[in-house]
C-alpha cells in the first residue's frame, strides 16, 4: 500500500471517529473523555462529593451536640444507596428510596411546612475507593412546620417513623450548632426510626 493511500485511509478513519466522538483526536493527543486518570481538580465535584463536603463542613464546626443537617433534596439527589435512610425500618415495609423521596416532596409542599431536612449520623470518605458504593447514612429527619405533633405524624404515616419529637434534638441534647431560624408559629420536629 503506498503512502498517499495509507494517509487517505488514516484521514477517513479520523473523520469517522470525529463524527462519532464529536471532537477530532489529533495524533499524540490524549482524549480527556472517559479518562479515569483525570484529576478531581479538572472537573466539578459530583453530587455525592458535594454532599459529603457539606456534611464534613458541619462536622468541622467547633461545638455541636446535634448531627449535621442537609436539605432532603440534596440528600436524595443522586442517591443510589437503598440503606442510606431508615435502614432499621426495612421490616416495616416502608417505601423504597424513591418512595421516601416522593413522600418527603409531598410533605415539603404542604402550605404548613417550611422545610424538610435529613440528619446524618455516618459519612463515608469522599475519596476512599472502598466507600464509593456508600452514600452518607441518615439518622432521621427534621421538619419545620406549623402543624402540631399529631398532625405531622399523620402526614408521615406512610414512612412509619418510631418517634416524632419537638425540637432540634439528638440524643436528648438541644442543638448548639447553627440551625435555620424558625419563623413565628413554626416548630421543628425530629423524626426517626429506631
Amino acid at each position: 500500500m503506498n503512502a498517499s493511500k495509507n494517509s487517505s485511509i488514516s484521514s477517513l478513519f479520523r473523520e469517522i471517529l470525529s463524527e462519532h466522538l464529536g471532537d477530532m483526536i489529533e495524533p499524540g493527543e490524549e482524549s480527556q473523555r472517559g479518562n479515569p486518570a483525570r484529576s478531581a481538580e479538572d472537573k466539578e465535584p459530583d453530587k455525592r462529593t458535594r454532599l459529603i463536603r457539606e456534611i464534613m463542613r458541619q462536622y468541622d464546626l467547633e461545638e455541636f451536640e446535634t448531627l449535621p443537617l442537609v436539605r432532603f433534596e440534596q440528600f436524595f439527589d443522586g442517591n443510589f444507596d437503598d440503606r442510606s435512610i431508615a435502614a432499621n425500618a426495612v421490616w416495616k415495609e416502608i417505601p423504597d428510596l424513591d418512595g421516601i423521596f416522593a413522600e418527603l416532596t409531598r410533605i415539603s409542599e404542604l402550605p404548613s411546612v417550611a422545610d424538610v431536612y435529613v440528619t446524618i449520623h455516618e459519612c463515608p470518605e469522599e475519596d476512599d475507593e472502598e466507600d464509593f458504593n456508600i452514600w452518607p447514612q441518615a439518622e432521621g429527619l427534621v421538619v419545620t412546620t406549623t402543624l402540631g405533633r399529631e398532625s405531622l405524624q399523620s402526614e408521615l404515616s406512610a414512612l412509619k417513623p418510631d418517634y416524632c419529637n419537638e425540637g432540634w434534638a439528638y440524643d436528648g441534647h438541644e442543638a448548639t450548632r447553627p440551625v435555620p431560624e424558625l419563623e413565628e408559629g413554626y416548630r421543628a420536629y425530629t423524626i426517626g426510626w429506631d
